[in-house]
Formats: C-alpha cells, structure tokens, sequence
C-alpha cells in the first residue's frame, strides 16, 4: 500500500494518496502541456525547440535533452518522455511527434514498461509505419 502524503490547500488538510512526489494528473493534463510547449505557449517555440533538442547520446538513435529523450521514429521527429518507480502499479508516457499535431500520451496501472508498450505500437502508426505484430 502506498503512503498518503499530505495535501495542502483544497481538501481541508485530508490526505490522499499521490504518486511520487505528490505528483497527480490526466491524460488532459498531460495533453495540454504538451500542445503549450509545441505552440509556443508555454515558452517561445524557439526555446521549446531548443530545450527538446537532444545532445547527450543514450544509444544508436536516442539521445536527451533538457528533460526530454529525442529520437526518430520513422524517419519523424519524437520528444517525450515517461515516468514510473517501481512497485507503485503505475506508469506515465508522453510522447510528441514534434513535427506534427499527434500527441500519444499513455497511463498505466501497472509497473513500467506497460506505458511504452501500449505507445509503441500507436507511434508506429501515427508516424506512417503499419503497425509490428
């Protein structure tokens, strides 16, 4: 069972249970963060394309940026990344194809990888590729 952590404000000093941190969100949440930092809402556009710009390589095609893991999908431009501790039954996935309006964003209630290997597969899809069975 997870530990209640404190919440101030809102609840009249209840607690209930958050993820790591005190970390809660939706799907919603997510998605609108993600669509601020694309549009240049958030930060201008040329700072959200300068901070997702991966530098420090993580493997033949990954690399990372300032919070952020950069790679090709497809020959298309992915920025994303996802959130999980182990043994907490949950897990978090933003993926944005930089390039173009698709946002995947995936909530688990299972350990990771369950996030990334729902994403996978609709990556795949969205970036033009069918779909590996």
């Amino acid at each position: 069972q997870r530990r209640s952590e404190k919440v101030r404000g809102g609840n009249g000093g209840r607690e209930r249970p958050l993820g790591f941190g005190g970390g809660a969100y939706t799907a919603d949440d997510l998605f609108r963060f993600a669509r601020a930092l694309q549009t240049g809402k958030l930060v201008p556009k040329a700072i959200a394309d300068s901070i997702t710009k991966g530098e420090v390589a993580m493997g033949p095609t990954m690399k990372y940026a300032l919070g952020f893991f950069d790679r090709p999908i497809n020959g298309r431009h992915v920025v994303g990344h996802s959130g999980s501790n182990p043994d907490t039954g949950h897990d978090a996935d933003l993926e944005m194809v930089w390039d173009d309006q698709w946002t995947v964003i995936t909530l688990a209630n299972y350990d990771a990888p369950a996030g990334m290997m729902l994403e996978m597969p609709i990556l795949d899809l969205v970036t033009g590729s069918s779909v590996r069975r």
